[in-house]
């Protein structure tokens, strides 16, 4: 049995009860309910109620539910032989539609995931372990934290204008590159759990053909393939190549180039890339409330038979039934396909030869010789679209890394490991490189770093300058180094130039 609820709101005059006194119940919409559908999906992380109630304006008799955009929602499921209760979904209403002479009001609920979702931050996490980044994350919106797993793993990044979910990936995005597995956040008893995708699965619960199953569907498709990567160097150089033979001999070749990080693992860069036979499959049977997204469910079938991950979920419930129809993922097949890949041989080219280091000129900012323009271009063209692994803070690493190949003062300071505006600036300033901003002083291949209106402290973001009055920089939105041209140093009204960083000449 399902249950739709009208949670309570606190007013003045309850805080003014005294402590004796009981507090209003919720209010029960159950018997306007007429169809609900609660769904999931691992991408989105939040979950989704909607529903209709019986509403009209036709009959002066019927009472219509009192029901408004914001308040909030509680679904409910109790077990009709232990009348044991599971909160299954606790949200506000955030959209009502209703047609004209109709006898239905359709509403639309998010758990409070959504806030996450909705909003951006800007946050600097400083040798904290991963669990305690996601409690100071939902600390700000004030959502409680309730089953988070041994997130121990110590992470170190700034939240650059990114949503708060975002931020929470990218936290657990250390834990999961320490062990290997993924992870989901949602929300149970408006409090927020991570789970390891990995780990949970349906106990006690079988989809069979035979008792609960109603219909299936498998589809394969390799659209999407990439069969063999090259790795290529800042000057174009081949320095390996990773193919995936398997996948060759049976489909063809398909190849993409991975641009090397000379920080990072080229076979390990290249493997990431690859890409194998795609599948989607999809059931729809009798619902059970514990086969959400980031579960796993044994399922017995004539294409489909094992342990599947589901993907996404959603449950339609309609007077007395509960179906559901959920996207999946083989579990033992996700298995062959790391194995497979993991398995692939890289093959280094034995004639590579790294480019000559450049000789530095100068190491003060206006004594050295400048960079030739079409030196700085190539170096910017060759990182144009790279994606920097340090995400949000990827603006120092992708300008230094850029501007290595001509200023001997940006290769130091990728190759020590330098990725905050704070330490560039340091830096600069100590080998004299640092000038306060002026657009005279302004040279191509110049680093230029901005200052915030609204923050206080100093150097909050850096790009190089292109020369013609654009830049190439570090897009925080995307995480992607870019060309922006002509009169895009004006980086919108909170940001200013505040400092050049004469990479130019040294």
């Amino acid at each position: 049995m399902f249950q739709l609820q009208r949670i309570n709101k606190k007013t003045n005059t309850e805080d003014a009860q005294t402590e004796g006194q009981k507090k209003p119940e919720n209010a029960d919409l159950t018997g306007w309910l007429i169809c609900a559908t609660w769904s999931g999906d691992v991408e989105q992380a939040g979950r989704r109620l909607e529903f209709d109630l019986a509403y009209t304006t036709r009959d002066k008799s019927w009472q219509n539910p009192e029901l408004e955009l914001g308040d909030e929602v509680l679904f409910i499921h109790i077990d009709d032989k232990t009348q044991q209760t599971v909160h299954l979904f606790q949200g506000r209403i955030f959209g009502r539609s209703r047609e004209s002479g109709s006898s239905v009001m359709h509403f639309t609920a998010f758990d409070n995931i959504v806030y996450l979702a909705k909003s951006r931050i800007t946050k600097k996490y400083t040798n904290v372990t991963v669990a305690d980044a996601i409690r100071q994350t939902i600390n700000d919106f004030s959502i409680p934290a309730g089953t988070i797993p041994d997130l121990s793993v110590t992470c170190n990044f700034i939240a650059d204008d990114i949503s708060a979910t975002e931020a929470i990936k990218q936290a657990l995005s250390y834990q999961s590159a320490q062990d290997g597995k993924g992870y989901h956040i949602y929300m149970t008893e408006g409090k927020l759990n991570v789970v390891c995708m990995n780990d949970q699965v349906v106990e006690d619960f079988l989809i069979s053909d035979v008792t609960n199953l109603t219909g299936a569907s498998v589809s394969e498709s390799v659209e999407d393939m990439v069969s063999k990567v090259i790795v290529v160097d800042s000057a174009g150089q081949t320095k390996g190549e990773l193919p995936n033979q398997t996948d060759i001999d049976r489909f063809g070749l398909i190849q993409a180039i991975c641009k090397a990080d000379p920080k990072q693992d080229d076979a390990s860069q290249a493997r990431a890339m690859l890409k194998t036979v795609a599948h989607d499959m999809s059931i729809r049977a009798i619902g059970h409330i514990q086969c959400i997204a980031g579960f796993s469910v044994s399922v017995q079938e004539e294409q489909l038979k094992g342990q599947f991950f589901i993907k996404s979920d959603s449950h339609k419930i309609e007077g007395n039934k509960h179906l559901m129809e959920l996207h999946l993922v083989f579990n033992k097949l996700l298995d062959e396909q790391k194995q497979e890949l993991d398995g692939t041989s890289y093959n280094a080219n034995p004639d590579y030869v790294p480019p000559a280091e450049t000789e530095s000129t100068s190491s003060v900012s206006t004594g050295g010789a400048i960079a030739g323009s079409s030196v700085v271009d190539a170096c910017m063209a060759n990182f144009e679209g790279t994606v920097s692994p340090y995400g949000s803070e990827g603006c120092v690493d992708r300008a230094t890394i850029a501007a290595a190949g001509y200023s001997p003062f940006a290769a130091q300071e990728y190759n020590n490991g330098v990725k905050g505006c704070d330490q560039l600036r340091a830096d600069a300033e100590a080998q004299g490189l640092a000038i306060p901003y002026d657009p005279s002083q302004l040279e191509k291949g110049d680093i230029i770093m901005y200052n915030r209106y609204s923050k206080p402290d100093s150097n909050w973001h850096v790009v190089v300058y292109d020369g013609s009055g654009g830049c190439w920089g570090n897009s925080s939105n995307v995480y992607g180094c870019f060309h922006h041209y002509e009169g895009s140093i004006d980086m919108g009204s909170d940001y200013y130039p505040a400092t050049i960083i004469k990479t130019s000449r040294g």
